[in-house]
């Protein structure tokens, strides 16, 4: 995905933990800290949300609010808080992040960054910032050569051009996101640039094969033991939605899977969604239950998902 850690087996993770312990008896406190925000990516990207919670905190109070380390817990805890819809605590983290990133230097950081505050964004409908934050993003990217980032930007960027209808324009990034993602073999660059195909594809008129692309976007982000578990459920909900709309057989059991998983991570936006899926399927009580959770979620845009 976005770290050096993506793809790091247990061993490896067994053996940060006693690093981290090693250099804390002997004072090491800035090594300790970043030991710290790495541990806290890896269950970041598997939606352990308390224990990355607790491992970046840890690494702010070693680090110090300044340091390169601290800047990087500050965007890896602004992600964990915009995966479980707390939208506020996210970006009062990114935007931390953003300032130390600028004071440093660190191009790529800011990247990240604002790579997420566009996220955030587009999942609040708001298409003007969320053009704004990934076209920086993408600048911050290439003018470092960072390459390896890109897809993720790009896509995001392309799904902005897809709620704008601009079916050409939105088609041309995500395959130029898609081909570069393939070519570095990133699961979760590829899961997340085919998930906008998917939905480009159905705009385009094709709802069958798009459906068949969102279960390769599903496969492809998973193919890796440490999968990016967020956005699994964000292609997740997509398949809902065209299931629901076009009368997939499977659509039960997505539903039940959405809702499953979002409710054992804390991904609260995604509970509201698949509440709204169970309701369209007709369960009783699931959209008093998801216009309850809903109130609680600071997005504009699940306006029109939750009828009022």
């Amino acid at each position: 995905m976005i770290h050096s850690l993506r793809g790091r087996d247990e061993e490896g993770i067994a053996a940060l933990h006693q690093a981290g312990e090693i250099a804390l008896v002997h004072g090491e406190n800035d090594l300790a800290a970043a030991v710290r925000a790495e541990l806290g990516y890896v269950d970041f990207l598997r939606a352990r949300y308390d224990r990355a919670e607790r491992w970046l905190l840890d690494a702010l109070r070693l680090g110090g609010r300044t340091a390169p380390t601290a800047a990087k817990a500050a965007m890896y805890l602004g992600s964990v808080e915009s995966d479980r819809g707390n939208y506020l605590r996210a970006m009062n983290h990114l935007t931390e992040a953003l300032a130390a990133t600028k004071t440093t230097g660190d191009r790529r950081g800011e990247a990240y960054a604002s790579s997420m505050v566009g996220r955030i964004h587009l999942l609040r409908g708001d298409l003007d910032g969320a053009a704004r934050e990934l076209e920086t993003s993408i600048e911050l990217a290439e003018s470092d050569h960072w390459l390896a980032f890109l897809p993720w930007p790009q896509a995001l960027r392309g799904e902005v051009e897809l709620v704008h209808n601009d079916l050409d324009g939105a088609s041309e990034r995500l395959e130029q996101a898609f081909a570069r993602a393939c070519q570095l073999g990133d699961p979760c660059w590829e899961g997340i640039a085919a998930r906008g195909i998917a939905l480009a594809t159905e705009m385009a008129g094709e709802p069958a094969r798009a459906l068949e692309l969102l279960g390769d976007a599903r496969a492809r982000c998973n193919r890796l033991s440490d999968p990016y578990v967020w956005l699994d459920g964000y292609i997740l909900d997509s398949q809902c939605t065209l299931g629901l709309r076009h009368g997939h057989p499977e659509t039960s059991r997505w539903i039940g899977q959405l809702h499953e998983l979002a409710s054992r991570t804390g991904m609260r936006e995604l509970v509201v969604r698949s509440l709204v899926h169970r309701a369209a399927m007709g369960g009783v009580g699931d959209l008093e239950a998801a216009a309850l959770l809903r109130a609680e979620i600071d997005n504009p845009a699940l306006d029109r998902v939750v009828p009022t």
